[in-house]
């Protein structure tokens, strides 16, 4: 799951996938008639609720949600809640926002960064100034050597085997961490409950309904390493963090050029 103002520099939140479409119809159903989904039944036992107090299912339905990044965590809670329950409580009725995450899926994020970096007309690879500076120097990716190394896969003019390891390796990038923490943080936003299904039913449930939670949430971010293009026309950064969330960071021409059009946030367990 960054201030990035270029035409394609949103983060996408999909409605209606057919992932929350079941759920929230499970929900549904568990609700009328008391047993059902296995799965729906251990996302309200997680969340503490019990099927019977559940007065209504709030599941939008509409057009993709585009969400630019920035340093700024907001609160996000009315674009990224794809399922809202109203739930009936002895101090009164209660909602809970949810924003539902498929567990096939580990996109963070993905940014456009194309103007950052060009060919001139003799193949020479120019930067220029780019709204996604501040993020790559947050993790501490040096556009020069980004350059420098694109220019050397270029001018070597070969496709590398399949599974390549560039080796020009930063393995101490001067990265920031507070700058970096709230980009991390940016890229979730609050002001909901963060609903992850794994196997066996199981489910991964986070209140980031406040910027504390949040915060506490991401953790401390650490930027393990960055390798540059060279014998590889691909930028690639890891980030770990205190509470052992990693992120792989790609920077890389999706379309199959040599220039860096995008950055893809894939959150990971490796």
């Amino acid at each position: 799951m960054i201030h990035l103002n270029s035409l394609k520099d949103y983060l996408i939140e999909k409605s209606n996938t057919e992932h929350d479409n079941a759920i929230a119809d499970e929900i549904r159903s568990l609700i009328k008639a008391g047993y059902g989904s296995k799965r729906a039944k251990k996302l309200l036992d997680t969340l503490d609720i019990n099927p019977k107090d559940v007065i209504k299912v709030i599941h939008k339905s509409g057009k993709n949600e585009r969400r630019s990044l920035s340093p700024k965590p907001k609160n996000v809670g009315h674009i990224v809640a794809d399922i809202i329950l109203v739930v009936r409580t002895p101090n009164g009725n209660k909602t809970y926002p949810i924003s539902i995450k498929d567990p096939a899926g580990s996109t963070f994020g993905n940014f456009g960064i194309a103007g950052s970096f060009d060919l001139d007309e003799n193949k020479q690879v120019i930067i220029s100034p780019h709204s996604s500076d501040q993020f790559l120097k947050a993790m501490g990716i040096s556009k020069k050597k980004m350059q420098r190394g694109l220019q050397k896969y270029i001018d070597k003019g070969i496709e590398p085997v399949k599974g390549t390891v560039n080796t020009d390796i930063d393995k101490n990038p001067q990265f920031d961490i507070k700058i970096l923490r709230k980009f991390l943080m940016a890229g979730y936003g609050y002001g909901y409950w963060y609903a992850r299904e794994w196997t066996n039913n199981e489910w991964e449930i986070r209140d980031l309904r406040t910027f504390k939670k949040l915060k506490e949430y991401v953790g401390i971010p650490k930027v393990e390493f960055v390798s540059y293009p060279g014998e590889t026309k691909q930028t690639h950064a890891m980030i770990h963090t205190s509470n052992d969330h990693k992120y792989n960071v790609d920077i890389r021409n999706s379309k199959g050029g040599d220039i860096p059009k995008e950055i893809k946030i894939r959150i990971t367990t490796s």
